[in-house]
């Protein structure tokens, strides 16, 4: 994978993040607790500007409720769950 994919796949990262948190009404601060990260790691996540690993990623997914290909995807993109 290109450098420049990844810095996308960040970006879009950072966007569902920042997104889901808000759509939930949650501070960033809430989140870092709910995902058990830092708030400074929430704002770099959000701002596209963090190095996350899949750990932080999944912590995310699981504090949002959804799948951790869901954070990863854009957000014109649907996830079906298997009927």
């Amino acid at each position: 994978m290109s450098i420049l994919a990844l810095m996308e796949l960040s970006k879009i990262l950072g966007k569902n993040a920042r997104r889901m948190r808000k759509d939930r009404g949650l501070s960033q601060e809430d989140l870092a607790a709910k995902a058990e990260l830092s708030q400074q790691q929430i704002s770099k996540i959000e701002g596209g500007s963090q190095n996350v690993t899949l750990r932080s990623i999944a912590k995310l997914a699981k504090a949002f409720g959804v799948s951790d290909l869901t954070l990863l995807l854009p957000s014109d993109v649907e996830v079906r769950k298997k009927p």
